[in-house]
């Protein structure tokens, strides 16, 4: 007897579906585009952001350290969702915990990188809020079984906020050209894809009534985004993180 599980990335209602027989996987049947499809579940396509972030980890400056976090918890978040999808079919939890746990560490991002240092405790209570918010829509759920959407999409939302913050006050900073393009490159990154997410928390939300057809039209357009364009500026941001001076001192006997 035929097994059927349907399985959906963390952004996602169910794309891709494994149809597996008694003893042998047969074919991994995907609605469209299988090769992007099976790079965007299984995190392919962060391994090359992963091995410069490792690379350069000890080099870096310790202020913009945070970032290589950021990848790396994007690295085990997309493993424990895959490891949920496969072990217990369902990955909403990660889903859930994705959202927040992501736009924390932003925050601390942001705070690590002297902004709103005129307002101290500004980014402390954005982060009481979120978590706030986040707990309150999982009560109203009565679940971690079901999505978070609206919380996702004020997440989003604020990341731009802030994210565009950042990039104005880079345009007054005396860093150096690279240290600049760093960090908005970091910051359109995160706009770029948190736009995305709204379109998602908007589109995929089960009390909008779309066609099928448009959802996988809409979900097909954010998985090549993610796959292609942010995983390629995240691998350009890993290059380009600040790393320490050295200073080599030589002593001159006389």
């Amino acid at each position: 007897m035929d097994c059927l599980f349907k399985m959906h990335n963390r952004f996602s209602r169910p794309i891709v579906v494994f149809i597996i027989k008694k003893y042998t996987l047969v074919k991994i049947v995907t609605i469209p585009m299988n090769y992007v499809a099976n790079i965007d579940i299984f995190g392919l396509y962060l391994l090359p952001v992963l091995l410069i972030s490792f690379i350069n980890y000890n080099r870096a400056e310790e202020n913009y350290k945070p970032v290589l976090w950021y990848f790396f918890l994007l690295a085990i978040l997309k493993m424990l969702d895959t490891l949920f999808m496969l072990s217990f079919g369902n990955n909403i939890i990660i889903y859930n915990l994705e959202g927040i746990l992501s736009f924390l560490l932003l925050l601390y991002i942001y705070k690590r990188w002297g902004y709103f240092s005129s307002r101290k405790h500004t980014l402390n209570y954005i982060a009481l809020i979120a978590i706030s918010f986040f707990t309150i829509e999982t009560l109203v759920n009565k679940s971690m079984l079901l999505e978070t959407s609206y919380s996702k999409a004020a997440f989003s939302f604020t990341s731009i906020i802030l994210s565009l913050n950042v990039i104005n006050n880079t345009l007054f900073s005396t860093k150096s050209r690279s240290t600049i393009l760093f960090k908005n490159l970091f910051c359109i990154t995160i706009i770029i894809e948190s736009i995305l997410l709204i379109c998602l928390s908007i589109f995929l939300n089960p009390r909008l009534k779309f066609s099928m057809t448009f959802l996988e039209s809409i979900y097909l357009f954010y998985r090549i985004s993610v796959v292609f364009i942010i995983s390629s500026i995240y691998l350009i941001v890993s290059f380009l993180i600040p790393k320490k001076s050295y200073i080599n001192k030589t002593s001159i006997n006389f």
